[in-house]
């Protein structure tokens, strides 16, 4: 349910595809951070942790 309220919410805006929304509900929903090289694809989904290096 949480992959299908982002893509009703950021397919036009941010050109969100299915598998980028499966991914980013599973980090949100389990909130483990997501680790990704590829942050300006997930970073404005509210609630995602993304990975930080230090």
């Amino acid at each position: 349910m949480k992959a299908v309220k982002l893509l009703e919410s950021f397919k036009l805006s941010h050109d969100l595809k299915i598998p980028d929304a499966l991914i980013g509900a599973t980090a949100i929903v389990t909130g483990i951070p997501l680790f990704t090289y590829n942050t300006k694809d997930f970073d404005f989904m509210p609630g995602i942790r993304l990975y930080q290096l230090a």
